[in-house]
């Protein structure tokens, strides 16, 4: 049966260089310019090259990304103002691990994390300036391997909170 991560989304509390915004910015500015690349301009973020989308979302500034992770950034002022979403084409072909590694690695040549105070953990802990934000699971349903019995109940079988399991 054919079943795993779809995406993984993690949220991480870093400090985002002026310089880094300053340029961001202007990359944005001229994909935006830019007729022919209006999904888009390639750059080198950390040591990937990644399409900058010319726009942000309704949260991000800065959306930049391959067909395996996006990262996204907001106001460098927010705490938590990174997130980073491994995609499913990434997640399926190179495993969590791996494409974390080098998500992560690309991301922290660019960023440092956020200093807590009173935090638990030292700051070398990657739990002390990320959390896991968004895990979607997904299922073959019409796998053979997929027993009649589990389809109906399925989401009663799911601990989640109530308002989610309203949407499906």
């Amino acid at each position: 049966m054919a079943r795993g991560f779809d995406t993984i989304k993690e949220t991480f509390n870093v400090k985002t260089p002026d310089a880094l915004i300053e340029r961001l910015q202007k990359q944005r500015n001229e994909a935006a310019d830019n007729i022919e690349g209006q999904d888009g301009l390639m750059v080198q973020f950390g040591e990937e090259d990644l399409k900058l989308s010319p726009y942000g979302t309704r949260s991000a500034l800065y959306v930049l990304g391959n067909d395996d992770f996006t990262i996204f950034i907001r106001s460098p002022k927010m705490e938590w103002s990174v997130s980073v979403e491994y995609r499913s084409a990434g997640l399926w072909e190179h495993g969590f691990e791996k494409l974390r590694e080098r998500a992560l690695k690309c991301l922290f040549k660019e960023v440092k994390p956020a200093v807590h105070m009173g935090c638990i953990y030292g700051l070398d802990d990657p739990r002390s300036h990320q959390r896991v934000s968004i895990v979607h699971f997904a299922f073959d349903f019409h796998s053979p391997s997929f027993s009649r019995e589990m389809k109906p109940s399925i989401m009663e079988q799911i601990f989640c909170p109530q308002k989610v399991k309203n949407r499906v």
